[in-house]
């Protein structure tokens, strides 16, 4: 049996795309072609190459940055090796 997350990430929806309410009000007040680009590409689209997906994936959503774009996946796997090293 399937659940809800289940059919929205096989079209490719991401789930957690409300999780970036805060980021999309912020990038939307300074680029709105940036903001639908973005939700385009990684919310609708292909959510598992977005940065900020893969942040919260492992386990770091309280500490997504707010200027982390989508497509900042380099500075995201830093950001999860400097988690990692605090913690251990």
């Amino acid at each position: 049996m399937r659940n809800e997350n289940d059919s929205l990430s096989e079209s490719g929806v991401c789930p957690r795309r409300s999780k970036c309410y805060s980021f999309f009000s912020h990038i939307g007040e300074l680029h709105d072609d940036l903001e639908l680009a973005f939700q385009n590409l990684y919310c609708r689209k292909d959510y598992s190459k977005c940065a900020r997906f893969f942040l919260m994936d492992h386990q770091v959503e309280d500490e997504i940055p707010l200027d982390l774009l989508p497509n900042q996946e380099m500075r995201a796997h830093s950001l999860v090796k400097e988690g990692q090293r605090r913690y251990s």
